[in-house]
């Protein structure tokens, strides 16, 4: 099952959010990715994701997809994980 939820960063992320975020997304089954400009970028590999995070400028829109048989749960806990490190969900695909 493949879900999406749009995410606009309200403060810039640090190599350590990226890292702690990487280390969420690692813990499902899911594939997991943040998408941006037309390209989606890994959110388990750390150079991937450090590239996009990192880049971003205080309220710039994305979106994250998953999909897999863990597909709600992980978008639901990498959703609260960026409400509560600086961004929020403008609107849910």
């Amino acid at each position: 099952m493949k879900l999406s939820k749009d995410i606009q960063l309200n403060e810039p992320f640090n190599m350590s959010k990226v890292l702690k975020l990487v280390q969420l997304c690692s813990t499902f089954s899911s594939d997991i990715y943040i998408h941006k400009n037309m390209t989606a970028y890994n959110s388990k590999c750390v150079l991937g994701t450090a590239n996009i995070i990192i880049s971003m400028k205080e309220n710039d829109h994305f979106f994250i997809s998953a999909d897999g048989s863990d597909a709600k749960e992980a978008l639901d806990q990498v959703g609260a994980f960026f409400e509560k490190t600086g961004a929020e969900s403008p609107v849910k695909v």
